[in-house]
């Protein structure tokens, strides 16, 4: 869990905010970038992307999502949260494995 976190921290950035809506994926993000040695780059937080006081810092610039669309109503949910998330400063890198049809 939080696999993409712990890249980016490896790859120099200079902070990451791992979320997820699951607070179990959250603490073993947690887990995972302090046994990496990454727990002063890496923290993990709450993030529900349904709810519309979802937010991300101002200084945000780079939004990562790796594997977050397992259902159409999950990807509306993702939609809607990009509208108000992301920013002219902000850069959304997405990856998507497609395992069974999702529309937005």
């Amino acid at each position: 869990v939080g696999v993409v976190s712990v890249a980016a921290g490896f790859m120099g950035a200079e902070r990451v905010v791992c979320t997820d809506y699951d607070e179990t994926a959250v603490a073993l993000a947690a887990v995972n970038a302090e046994r990496n040695g990454l727990a002063s780059v890496v923290s993990a937080r709450v993030l529900d992307w349904s709810k519309e006081d979802a937010f991300v810092e101002e200084d945000t610039e780079v939004l990562l999502a790796s594997d977050v669309l397992y259902s159409s109503a999950m990807a509306r949910s993702l939609r809607a949260a990009l509208n108000r998330l992301l920013a002219p400063h902000r850069v959304l890198l997405l990856s998507h494995e497609e395992r069974r049809s999702v529309t937005w």
